[in-house]
C-alpha cells in the first residue's frame, strides 16, 4: 500500500493490500485491495489491475514469501502467472 502526504484515515477503516491513497485525501470508508483512491471524501478512481489479477495476488500473498522465493519467481509474478498458486510455501 502507498499512502500519500497529509492523508487522514478515519478510525476503523481498513486499507486493502496494494491500495494507493492520493495526497491530502480523507478516507472515511474501507479501501478495496489494489484500488487507487483520492479526494475528500476519498473515492475509488480506478483499480491498478483487472479483478482476475487482483484475486491472484490476494491468493498468492507474495509479500509473506521468503525474499529468495520472490526473486526466483519475479518474472512469473510480473506476468501474473496463475501456476504460482501451485508453489509450496
Amino acid at each position: 500500500m502507498w499512502i500519500g502526504w497529509g492523508v487522514l484515515i478515519k478510525g476503523g477503516v481498513t486499507i486493502g493490500n496494494g491500495a494507493v491513497i492520493g495526497a491530502r485525501s480523507v478516507v472515511t470508508k474501507d479501501v478495496p485491495p489494489y484500488a487507487v483512491v483520492a479526494g475528500v471524501p476519498a473515492k475509488v478512481i480506478k483499480y491498478r489491475f483487472e479483478q482476475e489479477k487482483i484475486d491472484l495476488l490476494q491468493q498468492l500473498q507474495w509479500w509473506d514469501w521468503d525474499i529468495d522465493q520472490i526473486y526466483e519467481n519475479l518474472d512469473r509474478l510480473r506476468n501474473f502467472d496463475p501456476t504460482l498458486l501451485k508453489i509450496e510455501r
